[in-house]
């Protein structure tokens, strides 16, 4: 069976080497279906992110599963700090949708309880192998917590190849997690080859009750 575990710690800084939670005993445990499309083939895997730990300063460690029923890969080592950014610890690197599950999850640094349509604002830092800006629009905001948001994403690596997205999400703000993710991406290599693909993430379970 796949099991694809990516340890991320959600930490305000992490400055040298960081401690890597355990899956055992999560405090909350939601999960994600995800379809990843490129160029018209779909891939479909389940990603479950276990909380783990937690400080007084609201940082989060958490491990990710992501399950697809075909062969173990090597497990990376990610840390993301409550603005965005997202490191790893090997070359493994992450996949397109593991990516967009660790980035939008550190919006549970911002409070998106006081936010109303038409509010914008950007992120902008590095990712693995490059830098990213991100804007964000509220599209819609729900008196049950949770907002609509319009998505556009640039990303530029350092190997030449260029990532356009743009789509939407659905956010719990009670919650704190991204209930669906819909991404249109044209990826762009370094060679000038180019290639449209597209994520649908949607939350599939969550152990946290707050309604």
């Amino acid at each position: 069976m796949f099991g694809r575990v990516v340890a991320i710690a959600f930490v305000g800084a992490c400055v040298g080497a960081c401690v890597l939670p355990t899956a055992a005993d999560p405090l909350r445990e939601v999960q994600y279906a995800v379809v990843a499309t490129a160029d018209g083939i779909p891939h479909r895997t389940l990603v479950r992110v276990d909380f783990v730990g937690g400080s007084a300063n609201s940082a989060m460690r958490v491990a990710v599963d992501e399950n697809d029923g075909a062969s173990e890969v090597p497990q990376p080592s990610v840390a993301i700090e409550h603005s965005g950014r997202v490191a790893i610890g090997d070359t493994e690197g992450l996949t397109d949708a593991e990516e967009a599950i660790c980035y939008f999850m550190a919006l549970e640094s911002e409070d998106l309880t006081g936010v109303d349509r038409g509010d914008t604002w950007e992120r902008s830092g590095p990712v693995p192998g490059g830098h990213q800006t991100t804007h964000f629009q509220v599209t819609n905001v729900g008196a049950d917590g949770y907002v609509e948001l319009a998505l556009s994403r640039h990303i530029t690596r350092h190997d030449g190849s260029i990532a356009v997205w743009n789509g939407e999400m659905i956010y719990d703000a009670h919650a704190v997690v991204p209930t669906s993710i819909a991404l249109r991406g044209r990826i762009t290599t370094a060679d000038g080859n180019e290639h449209d693909m597209t994520l649908a993430i949607k939350l599939a379970a969550d152990t946290f009750d707050h309604r």
